[in-house]
């Protein structure tokens, strides 16, 4: 929530600021509106430039965190994002990958192999029964999985 209104954001830890499109934040109506800083210059992932128009200070909520965030207003229609100032304002802590385990992951696998080879078995077991049924039975079956005079 960004000053009591719900607002729908993405966490982006390789953003340093948090920025929301202008069509959001007017709609907020925020009354402590600032000037951009200038001699700053920010890009997206895509290297195109990003064009700050304002920023302002807001009562920014995410779960049971709650902090004054600073935002910027952007131009360009995006997703507002949650960047790493946020994290700093709200006392997030980000959980750093771990290495991953290589002996568990080939467990896994192995795992799922064998399930793999007891679903085919059991597909194999369930088709050579139904061909015993049919060639016992033939009488009964118009065709496979219809059964006549069953009665």
């Amino acid at each position: 929530m960004v000053n009591g209104a719900e607002v729908t954001a993405m966490l982006d830890t390789g953003s340093p600021i948090s920025r929301m499109p202008r069509k959001i934040s007017k709609r907020l109506n925020f009354q402590n509106e600032r000037e951009p800083p200038k001699g700053r210059r920010f890009v997206d992932l895509n290297g195109n430039d990003v064009n700050i128009r304002r920023t302002f200070t807001a009562l920014t909520q995410l779960n049971d965190a709650e902090g004054e965030v600073n935002w910027w207003e952007v131009s360009a229609k995006t997703t507002p994002i949650l960047g790493m100032d946020a994290f700093e304002k709200l006392k997030l802590k980000l959980i750093q990958d771990v290495e991953t385990d290589t002996d568990q992951i080939n467990q896994i696998q192995e795992e799922m192999k064998a399930d793999d080879e007891i679903n085919q078995a059991e597909k194999e077991s369930i088709k050579k029964y139904s061909e015993l049924l049919y060639s016992k039975y033939k009488e009964m079956f118009t065709r496979v999985g219809e059964i006549r005079n069953s009665e």
